[in-house]
């Protein structure tokens, strides 16, 4: 299990990183808040739908985690980012970009 969580806030970090670079996101810090904030956010996304999938519709589950994700990010890249100007747009953009490639990935 901690193998897994590894590799999902890994993998995680690599592609928003990408997305932030893409975005013209550059600078230490705001890079460090990309880490920051998916460091607070996947661990408990990934671990919250492994013990509830098993109850809960895994479609809905994941539409509820993610969204929360979101949510959160985005309040922390609207308190600490000087770079992002439309926090609640980036996060979704920058979740759904992660979220998507990770889908696709496991489809190859």
């Amino acid at each position: 299990m901690i193998d897994a969580l590894i590799l999902s806030l890994a993998s995680t970090w690599l592609l928003e990183l990408g997305f932030a670079w893409m975005m013209n996101i550059r600078t230490k810090d705001e890079l460090l808040l990309v880490l920051l904030v998916n460091f607070i956010t996947n661990p408990v996304v990934v671990c919250l739908y492994w013990l509830l999938y098993r109850n809960i519709n895994p479609v809905l589950l994941t539409i509820v985690l993610e969204t929360g994700a979101i949510l959160v990010e985005a309040l922390y890249y609207r308190s600490f980012s000087k770079q992002v100007t439309r926090p609640w747009l980036f996060s979704l953009f920058i979740n759904l970009f992660s979220y998507l490639t990770g889908v696709l990935i496991q489809m190859i």
